[in-house]
């Protein structure tokens, strides 16, 4: 008779675990009883040895626990041993912030990689301002290479407001030298880290002092603004009182001063002094760019800088005569300089081809570094056509279509904290819209224009007190609806850009005064044309590229998309041609951002400015 083989492994495995679960909470067939707290946990040596190489070895040594029933074990908590045996009978772990670091150090001593990983993650994953110098310090403890390297990455990158916690001060010396040492450091000058090694020194001058010497060796010199070198350093109290620290400025003041007395850089291979520049050093403000690419989850990032008029890019943007992936009408907005985010939106051929598409849920984060878009924490409602502002490490989110051009419009308002990684959803704008403008000012957040559930315009203006979690409709109406606009705050005042009003392209610029409520009005916008791409850095707005329409004799309208760049300088009420055309330029929407060029590719086109 011909044999037959069953299989069914993964059925078998699931049966498996129940049985033994079940085992496990009945107290039935167990032959061992761990101790921890007092706290008794009857199991079964085999589950134990089978899921950890830590009982394993327990129980098939010659050690005195290999034939105890009850075993007491120590350095881990009750509550983090349950944890882990459920796991063992169930694969299912439930890790949250109070219990992370004690899993950890449980599956740890057992030797539970598995969990162990999924810790990291999670830790990784709930990293803030607030908490990564102690993440880091447990970590190195308990020889963590993974959640320290991740710590130490993320108290590079965030190095400015990580110095400034109360636990930064906490840190220990080696950890700081370790720091200290880096490039990664995200810092514009080497002054500040100058200033940060005193504040850590001074914070704790008794025991600290005698390690001042060898945090300021870590100084690099060469990358000191002279200004800063001959007012702060050469007469530092910490400085004269130390004649190591001494020797060091006498050596590099006959090194590298030239004639003119300017600090000069020495090459990084000659001499004692490390003069690499470090992270944010390389950083440029640029005006940053996005879309789709070459996929449904796959985004395009793209930079301009207007200074030196190069063209950067991470991920190039789909080709220009393909459709399939473009996206319309969502946001690239920037958290705390540097941190570029892509919100929701819809696909073009999702409504181009159709009555009506769905908007997306879709939240990316650009990671610099591995030049990537990071997938977050998806909007509670999708959405396009919405609006979308910043305050500190929190983005806020107004209004919108989740069906577009057919679906009604949101009331719907939400935010995400950037430091937490996640969307809350707050109170409700007092009006549904969509293809509104807001901005951030004065603690709260202004709405202007739009459209409503009518779809016609709106000439509300409408303001959300962070502080007290309450919207207002302010008196003082649009003076000329608008919609697809964008709202740009320069101190104190909100400058409402380009879109279009009932009867034309909006190229009038209304500035609205958050401390009176008035309007007064600033120069045209140039060219007649649909703005929707604008952002600011400094004192300037910028413009980039628009929709324009060409009437032609007895021929349809045609319509052009520009790719070239206008600033608008808001102290002398002016604006300028900065760019013919913009390499990588989207004319959907763009945002500022302090980026790392050295993790960009640099284009060979340099973009030609009006005075070429």
């Amino acid at each position: 008779m011909a044999k037959s083989k069953l299989e069914r492994k993964q059925d078998h495995q699931e049966s498996l675990l129940k049985g033994l679960l079940q085992l496990y909470q009945d107290r039935t067939l167990t032959d061992v009883t761990l101790i921890v707290d007092k706290r008794t946990f009857p199991c079964n040596r085999n589950v134990l040895a089978a899921s950890s190489p830590y009982f394993r070895a327990m129980f098939t040594s010659n050690v005195q626990e290999t034939s105890q029933e009850n075993i007491a074990l120590y350095d881990v908590t009750a509550d983090a041993v349950e944890c882990i045996l459920n796991f063992m009978y169930s694969g299912v772990i439930d890790i949250g912030p109070d219990n992370a670091q004690d899993i950890f150090m449980a599956s740890n001593m057992f030797e539970i990689l598995d969990v162990v990983d999924c810790c990291v993650e999670y830790m990784n994953g709930q990293l803030h301002c607030s908490n990564c110098v102690e993440m880091y310090r447990f970590a190195r403890y308990h020889h963590c290479k993974a959640l320290q390297d991740a710590c130490k990455h993320f108290i590079m990158q965030h190095f400015i407001d990580v110095s400034t916690t109360d636990q930064f001060f906490e840190i220990d010396a080696n950890s700081l030298e370790e720091i200290l040492q880096s490039d990664d450091i995200y810092v514009k000058t080497e002054d500040f880290i100058f200033k940060v090694i005193c504040d850590w020194v001074k914070f704790d001058i008794g025991s600290r002092k005698s390690i001042f010497p060898r945090l300021f060796h870590l100084v690099r010199l060469p990358l000191i603004t002279k200004q800063f070198f001959d007012d702060s350093i050469i007469n530092n109290e910490l400085v004269q009182e130390n004649p190591f620290c001494l020797s060091i400025i006498d050596e590099f003041l006959h090194s590298a001063y030239n004639t003119s007395s300017d600090l000069q850089i020495q090459n990084e291979h000659n001499g004692a002094y490390k003069t690499k520049q470090r992270s944010g050093m390389l950083c440029r403000d640029l005006i940053v760019f996005s879309g789709g690419a070459n996929g449904e989850h796959e985004r395009s990032f793209t930079a301009y800088d207007p200074e030196t008029r190069k063209n950067y890019y991470g991920l190039k943007h789909h080709p220009t005569f393909d459709l399939k992936y473009r996206i319309d009408y969502f946001k690239i907005v920037t958290v705390q300089e540097n941190e570029a985010y892509f919100i929701g939106g819809i696909f073009h051929d999702n409504y181009r081809f159709s009555e009506s598409g769905e908007a997306m849920r879709n939240v990316y984060k650009y990671d610099q570094r591995l030049s990537i878009w990071k997938a977050c924490d998806n909007l509670i409602t999708a959405r396009c056509a919405f609006s979308a502002c910043c305050h500190g490490h929190c983005l806020f989110v107004s209004g919108g279509k989740t069906v577009y051009p057919t679906g009604y419009p949101l009331d719907s308002f939400e935010m995400y904290d950037a430091e937490l990684g996640y969307w809350k959803l707050l109170e409700p704008m007092p009006l549904k819209l969509y293809h509104h403008a807001s901005a951030i000012a004065n603690g709260g957040v202004y709405i202007f224009g739009g459209k409503d559930v009518l779809d016609e315009f709106s000439d509300m203006v409408m303001r959300y007190d962070i502080k007290t979690e309450t919207w207002y409709i302010i008196d003082t109406k649009l003076v000329n609806p608008r919609c697809e606009h964008s709202a740009i705050t320069m101190n104190n005042e909100i400058y409402l850009i380009g879109g279009v009003t009932r009867s034309s392209y909006a190229v009038v610029i209304q500035i609205f005064d958050v401390n009176t409520n008035r309007w007064r009005h600033g120069t045209d916008f140039p060219d007649d044309r649909k703005v929707t791409a604008v952002t600011s850095i400094g004192n300037k707005i910028f413009v980039c590229g628009g929709i324009r329409q060409f009437i032609r004799r007895n021929k349809p309208t045609r319509t052009v998309e520009s790719k070239d760049l206008y600033s608008y300088n808001v102290i002398t009420d002016a604006w300028w041609k900065e760019s013919r055309m913009v390499q990588y330029a989207n004319s959907v929407t763009c945002t500022y951002a302090n980026i790392n060029t050295s993790f960009l590719t640099e284009s060979d086109f340099v973009s030609v400015g009006s005075d070429a």
